[in-house]
């Protein structure tokens, strides 16, 4: 055993008196790692394992998957019970908020095939730039050892993409990193990659206003999944995008505000697309027709939040094998939504929350016969139209908090809908035990209010 495991110093006086005065299920993720590492009966382990999910996730890393639940408040500590773990194959360290000078200590596990050294604390924790600062001679000893990485999440980090040497990668997870460097060259080497976030990334060198050096991505050919959401991109290079990855099943372009209508209408090229995010753009009618006319793979569409379109939304009438379609916070005009509720038979998941619907258009929805989940949030939906939505036999959740039309003495009418497992109003989530619509304290939906 590791002398560093078994040295009282390690526990802090602040932590032993919280543990005693609290629950011993609270303790910190290493120290119960300390406690657990002493037990050496198999029945004994079991039975911890069994007492919650923070106790089965020390016990039992299987030591091939690890998950970090939360802040790891001594280093040494857990770099002992790392070294304990060196079979493991998975390792979920995002929530355990590890400083750039611990991140070479990961090196070791060289049979690691996905690593996730993210910096997204739980709950109200916020890191600081230290933190999060990972130095190019930090993360070169990972790059050497573990070039086995199939999976690797370094999202709300700071740091220079050396990741060149990680050939075998497929998924790469940069969301919200700052990049210390004007561009992504150091990508174009990962062409075996098949999943890439670069969602809200942002380059410490590039100046305000402009965009970031992209042209790394254009050797990604085999690129299946592409989250560029909330990103300064250019147009040329994202029109290049579309004529090279040919392969791409999952697009995301939410937000990207640098791309116009005319640029965006490049994804009609993509006709392998199953799953495409258009929300928070400035889009013309014009490139709604050539999605619906070329895309005709589309699964799930994402158009949250575009104005000034609420008849154009009747040209995605010719996506008849779409199953999810999210209009929130969209105006959709009668008309649109008749078009809508009579081609697209087989939407599965509709979601029209705090969207500007007319209540005359929501009648429509009888003919969604297909339809397992609805969202209403925040709509002007009458209880009428809800009882003739429910009465639809596929229907398993409804969303209906924030309707003013909506009273509590309408929700009572939801337990004699047999099809309805969810009803979620008023922030509460209700779920059918028996004949009735219960919360997670028990409270039954007719006293919601």
């Amino acid at each position: 055993m590791h002398p560093e495991l078994l040295d009282p110093s390690a526990l802090s006086p602040f932590k032993c008196q919280h543990v005693i005065a609290g629950d011993f299920s609270d303790l910190p993720f290493e120290i119960a790692a300390m406690v657990f590492d002493n037990i050496n009966d198999f029945r004994d382990l079991v039975a911890c394992s069994l007492t919650c999910r923070n106790w089965h996730a020390v016990v039992w890393p299987t030591r091939f998957e690890l998950h970090v639940p939360g802040h790891v408040t001594n280093l040494r500590v857990f770099e002992a019970f790392l070294a304990r773990c060196q079979s493991l194959r998975r390792l979920d360290a995002s929530r355990a908020v590890l400083p750039g000078s611990f991140v070479p200590t990961l090196a070791s596990l060289t049979r690691l095939e996905a690593l996730d050294a993210a910096c997204s604390p739980s709950g109200r924790r916020k890191c600081s730039p230290e933190e999060r600062t990972i130095e190019p001679q930090q993360l070169a000893p990972v790059t050497c050892n573990l070039q086995g990485l199939r999976s690797l999440g370094l999202a709300e980090r700071h740091f220079h993409p050396q990741l060149s040497a990680l050939t075998a990668l497929k998924s790469l997870d940069l969301s919200y990193t700052v990049l210390h460097t004007e561009s992504l060259d150091e990508l174009s080497n990962l062409t075996g990659l098949e999943r890439l976030s670069l969602c809200g990334a942002k380059c410490l060198l590039v100046e305000r206003g402009s965009h970031m050096n992209t042209m790394g991505l254009l050797s990604l050919t085999n690129l299946k999944a592409l989250d560029i959401a909330d990103t300064r991109f250019s147009a040329v290079i994202f029109e290049q995008l579309c004529e090279r990855l040919v392969m791409l099943e999952s697009l995301d372009v939410s937000g990207c505000t640098s791309l116009e209508s005319r640029t965006v209408q490049a994804v009609s090229k993509l006709t392998t697309l199953t799953d495409l995010s258009l929300g928070l753009l400035k889009l013309k009618g014009q490139c709604l027709q050539a999605v619906a006319s070329c895309l005709t793979r589309l699964r799930k569409l994402d158009l949250s939040q575009l104005h000034g379109l609420p008849d154009q939304f009747s040209e995605l009438a010719g996506l008849t094998g779409l199953e999810v379609l999210c209009l929130s916070k969209s105006r959709v005009s009668n008309h649109a939504m008749r078009v809508l509720c009579s081609n697209l038979v087989g939407l599965t998941e509709l979601d029209l929350s705090s969207s500007s619907v007319y209540p005359d258009g929501l009648k429509y929805f009888e003919c969604l016969i297909n339809l397992n989940r609805l969202n209403l949030n925040s709509s002007p939906i009458g209880p009428g139209v809800v009882k003739s939505i429910c009465k639809n036999k596929n229907l398993k959740m409804i969303d209906l908090s924030a309707c003013p039309e909506i009273s509590p003495a309408d929700l009572v009418n939801f337990e004699t809908f047999s099809s309805l497992s969810e009803v979620r109003t008023s922030g509460r989530v209700f779920r059918r035990v028996g004949g009735v619509f219960l919360d997670q304290s028990g409270v039954p939906l007719r006293q919601s209010e």
